[in-house]
């Protein structure tokens, strides 16, 4: 927060620990939380803070990582499978809408060659532009072309275990 310009910090509307959310009960219709809850060493002091700020009928949209390496370190501390995020979601009191990947087999193997190209990419001695378009760019970019034609298979348990993300859509019940 302290690099920010006077601007930036005019911008604010409210600070906070995402385990003590500063808004009174039920006083939210809605909550996003893209990629956070992973960085959440008590991903239920979360969840709970999201059900008691949140109004009766109120949703939560939740996105978090599966696939992806680590980010953000070393404060990095989760991958959730989807039966981990339902049984959270219900502990906390909502009722799950849906969980639903966000890529497939393909985008998950595009974005580990990926991960690869950008590794060797940081060793000049091992990787030289060619061969780090190749798998820095080309692959993932084809395998998640290949992602994008594989939607049929969406929704089937083979397909939900290799995703790179995972979208869920959650509400309080009355």
């Amino acid at each position: 927060m302290d690099n920010l310009t006077a601007d930036e910090h005019l911008a604010i509307d409210v600070v906070g620990d995402a385990t003590a959310i500063p808004f009174k009960d039920a006083s939210i219709d809605a909550i996003l939380c893209l990629n956070v809850l992973e960085h959440i060493q008590e991903p239920n002091a979360l969840l709970e803070e999201c059900f008691r700020v949140v109004t009766p009928q109120g949703q939560l949209f939740i996105t978090v990582p599966f696939g992806l390496g680590f980010h953000m370190c070393p404060y990095d501390y989760y991958r959730f499978t989807e039966y981990g995020l339902r049984y959270l979601f219900e502990k906390a009191g909502f009722t799950v809408i849906f969980i639903r990947p966000l890529s497939g087999h393909f985008s998950f193997i595009g974005a580990q060659v990926r991960a690869v190209g950008l590794e060797l990419w940081r060793d000049k001695s091992l990787c030289n532009l060619p061969f780090f378009l190749l798998l820095g760019v080309i692959i993932p970019a084809f395998c998640f072309c290949l992602d994008k034609l594989d939607r049929k298979r969406r929704f089937s348990q083979c397909y939900r275990a290799s995703t790179l993300d995972y979208s869920c859509y959650c509400v309080k019940s009355a």
